[in-house]
């Protein structure tokens, strides 16, 4: 499977009015194994945005609105920094390997807006 399917699948499957981020991770296997992470920002207005993901913090993600985005893979959790409503957060919901693809391993895992905390 090639990431714009896996991409496919993950629209069909997933609905929410909230925003979440629908996110692909695909592991090569090769000796220096490497993970390749896309994202599919899906904002409260049923708006649509991909989106490189990586760990730690970023400007320019590519959502309107959106000044940063600062992921953290260890702790499962993420924030972003909008331009009007200051600082949402959201934590990972769900994950399922979805098999081979592109000479890798695929998951597609699914983060919704929660609560900050932190």
């Amino acid at each position: 499977m090639h990431l714009p399917t896996l991409a496919a699948v993950a629209l069909g499957a997933i609905t929410a009015s909230a925003s979440h981020l629908t996110l692909i991770t695909r592991l090569d296997p090769g000796i220096f194994s490497s993970f390749d992470r896309q994202g599919i920002w899906h904002t409260n207005t049923g708006a649509l945005h991909q989106v490189s993901i990586e760990g730690g913090c970023r400007t320019n993600i590519g959502v309107p609105g959106v000044r940063e985005l600062c992921m953290d893979f260890d702790k499962m959790r993420g924030h972003w920094w909008t331009t009007g409503n200051g600082k949402r957060c959201f934590r990972h919901s769900r994950g399922r390997m979805v098999g081979s693809c592109m000479k890798g391993t695929c998951w597609i895992d699914r983060w919704v807006e929660v609560n900050c905390n932190w």
